[in-house]
């Protein structure tokens, strides 16, 4: 019976560095969340500006997303266009887009 690749030196290191990135991806997520910026997360956690700023795209996307979920709930119990912007921090056209597919 042979060694299995998992087990060897190379694999393990790999597997290492895996985590280690993992973990760094996940730390620059709770920066962008804090406010940090591009440059200040990318030095922290020594992933590249570009790395940073597609996690803080899709950390936005994913913020985006949650306001348009939580618009939903609040509009589906009969809250203004109006205060659910404001509740929500969209826009009022993008709560109003929001609305209109609602009753669609």
């Amino acid at each position: 019976m042979g060694i299995s690749f998992e087990s060897t030196p190379f694999a393990k290191f790999l597997l290492k560095d895996a985590a280690m990135e993992q973990k760094a991806i996940e730390i620059a997520v709770r920066m962008i969340l804090k406010g940090y910026t591009i440059d200040e997360t990318a030095e922290m956690t020594e992933l590249s500006k570009e790395m940073v700023s597609m996690i803080q795209k899709n950390v936005e996307e994913g913020k985006k997303q949650k306001a348009s979920e939580v618009a939903i709930r609040l509009l589906r119990k009969g809250i203004s266009v109006e205060e659910v912007a404001e509740d929500t921090e969209l826009t009022v056209e993008e709560v109003s887009e929001i609305h209109e597919t609602m009753n669609d």
